[in-house]
């Protein structure tokens, strides 16, 4: 089967390593702490409602706890590890909503379409999307890889009682090589968005609770190229923002529209990400004075154990999105160990030297794990274990980041107990 490229391969072959858009081992000894197997309920097609699991016992897992409580806590899963029931029973112990993200990119998805008939009987198709159908829909590769449409994720979803977010509908390094090589007119190329967004979204309409709309849109048009922005640059900033939201609205489908960026909730500790900041909230001014039809945002959290984030700074900046009339979707979280940082390796340290990092990065999980609670917003992890960082495959760092909550054995770190802890006191103080 020919080899599928992941997030993480394009971030390398975008040569995403400057200072903006990079703001997109060690030996790890494992803290005893049990994952059971979750309870199954229900083998039905998964959908927007929210589902808790019944547990006979006393809460134990991270999502026994997170079910009880009613808190969100979704997982990026890699389909090519689907067939190791350890990571699936594993990802079910650490999470309720499974985010789905390569197996439905638009760059496989639309690897073999021919975009000039959506130009060609461009009022056909309108008509059709405003019906609610999907126009040359078997022209479209829904399942590239033979593993199921979305990679088999709505099963598994299904199958464990989690809701489902998909992430990155419109994102600038998500582009069919057909359409990055094209010559099209900026009023064709805005055709072809609306046609690929609303036709993905109108597939899965009624199955899925989040929705990241556009993805990066901030730090695309601060730093991104021709390639690198190509939804910012061909089409207009902020103008793509517009339409992506105006289109997602127009579906109707269920589920919270976000806007997802990069860079935010640790943009105080440089220059370049408090840039970004400030640019974010100046998007989000600009869509809540056009009227925007957007529910939310989701923050993808690249955290680093030498430049941590502040606790304070994360709250303030979560609760400063929610005075908007935002709500907060669901996070990519990880925090790297790596004496330094992938894809961006002169990244300036902010603490010098740590002495124990994955106590380091226990406290930045827990801090940033906090704050999300507190303001009943979504968390989220980028990946199921250290096996599957999206940081891994890169090969720009000298060691491994190490960047999630289990080892690469799937062994609890003390990233794992410090998100428990925070659980049980909250359980504790509600029973």
């Amino acid at each position: 089967m020919k080899q599928k490229l992941s997030r993480r391969d394009f971030l390398k072959l975008a040569g995403a390593t400057s200072a903006g858009l990079a703001l997109s081992a060690c030996g790890v000894k494992a803290t005893e702490v049990s994952l059971s197997t979750p309870t199954i309920l229900s083998t039905e097609t998964s959908t927007h409602q929210p589902t808790s699991t019944v547990t006979p016992h006393p809460p134990e897992t991270i999502r026994e706890f997170a079910d009880a409580l009613k808190i969100k806590i979704a997982v990026m899963l890699n389909t090519d590890k689907l067939d190791n029931p350890q990571y699936v029973t594993t990802a079910a112990n650490i999470a309720n909503e499974v985010m789905i993200t390569d197996d439905l990119f638009f760059r496989y998805i639309f690897s073999q379409f021919d975009f000039q008939k959506v130009i060609d009987n461009w009022d056909t198709v309108q008509k059709q999307l405003a019906d609610g159908q999907i126009p040359f829909v078997d022209e479209i590769l829904w399942n590239p890889w033979g593993r199921g449409e979305a990679g088999g994720l709505f099963s598994i979803a299904s199958q464990y009682n989690m809701e489902v977010a998909i992430d990155n509908l419109l994102w600038s390094e998500d582009i069919p090589p057909s359409l990055l090589s094209s010559n099209f007119a900026k009023s064709d190329l805005t055709k072809i968005a609306e046609y690929m967004l609303k036709a993905k979204m109108l597939r899965y309409k009624d199955k899925v609770a989040e929705w990241s709309v556009i993805s990066e849109p901030v730090a695309r048009n601060l730093w991104g190229d021709s390639k690198s922005a190509f939804w910012e640059r061909r089409i207009g900033y902020p103008n793509i923002v517009h339409l992506a939201f105006t289109w997602a609205h127009e579906v109707g489908a269920v589920g919270q529209l976000n806007l997802i960026e990069d860079n935010i909730l640790d943009a105080t500790t440089e220059d370049a990400r408090q840039q970004a900041y400030n640019a974010f909230f100046q998007l989000l001014d600009d869509l809540k004075q056009n009227q925007i039809p957007i529910d939310g945002v989701s923050f993808e959290n690249n955290f680093w154990v030498f430049a941590p984030p502040s606790a304070e700074s994360m709250l303030e900046t979560i609760n400063k999105v929610q005075g908007m009339g935002y709500k907060v979707g669901h996070a990519q979280t990880t925090v790297v160990l790596s004496d330094k940082f992938p894809i961006e390796p002169n990244r300036r340290r902010t603490v010098n030297t740590v002495d124990d990092k994955l106590q380091a990065q226990a406290q930045i999980y827990k801090d940033t794990f906090e704050a999300y609670t507190q303001t009943n917003s979504r968390f989220g992890y980028y990946g199921v274990y250290d096996g599957d960082s999206w940081y891994k495959a890169l090969g720009t760092s000298d060691t491994d980041a190490a960047p999630l909550i289990l080892d690469e054995d799937f062994n609890p770190k003390p990233s794992y107990s410090a998100i428990l802890d925070v659980l049980k006191e909250l359980y504790l103080q509600k029973t």
